[in-house]
């Protein structure tokens, strides 16, 4: 079975992966594809990980115009 898992976070080497019913789990990072950082996205297939480059940028630009987004609609204050 092959499904899409995006990496969450990465803390000590450990790298939490969310799966699409939003199920979290675990991996050591030296099990994902070199290079992988927050954010990304992966096939899971196998008990393997394969990058997922298409949606990874798909979704970090709809990311991009979200914020642009909320920037517009909130005022700024300077602190």
């Amino acid at each position: 079975m092959r499904r899409l898992v995006c990496v969450d976070r990465i803390t000590d080497g450990i790298a939490v992966l969310e799966a699409p019913d939003r199920t979290t789990f675990t991996r050591e990072v030296n099990a994902l594809p070199p290079g992988t950082r927050e954010g990304d996205c992966l096939w899971e297939e196998n008990g393997g990980f394969l990058p997922a480059p298409e949606e990874t940028a798909r979704r970090r630009e709809r990311n991009r115009l979200l914020f642009q987004r909320l920037k517009k609609n909130l005022p700024y204050t300077k602190h």
